[in-house]
């Protein structure tokens, strides 16, 4: 989900606003639907299990299974950051956008959509 701001800090000020709501016992319930555990095998302040199943043992939504659970090791995420960067423990990616002359750029600073006579 983008979220979008004016300038930098706006779009950084955002994500924390939408932070904010995320209610993480939800959330970690969800995620643990998602990754096929028990909510009380992920605790908020610490990262995945090791013990995880394998993806071969996910029937249906393998990707996203994938996915979540790669973005978690790649970046060494808590189980608390992970559902942030997840948009509260859904399976949609957040990231935050901010416009500048050249086109839309994410916080990364990646050129993420053309801006006006961009080809």
């Amino acid at each position: 989900m983008p979220v979008i701001g004016a300038t930098k800090a706006d779009g950084l000020e955002l994500e924390r606003e939408l932070d904010r709501l995320i209610k993480p016992e939800y959330a970690r319930i969800q995620l643990a639907k998602t990754l096929r555990v028990d909510p009380e095998d992920l605790p908020l302040d610490r990262q995945l299990p090791d013990n995880l199943p394998s993806e071969d043992e996910i029937e249906g939504a393998r990707s996203r299974y994938t996915r979540i659970v790669q973005l978690a090791r790649r970046e060494r995420l808590t189980v608390r950051q992970l559902i942030g960067r997840l948009g509260g423990g859904g399976c949609r990616r957040r990231s935050a956008y901010f416009s500048d002359p050249a086109g839309l750029r994410c916080l990364a600073g990646h050129h993420c959509f053309a801006g006006p006579g961009s080809p």
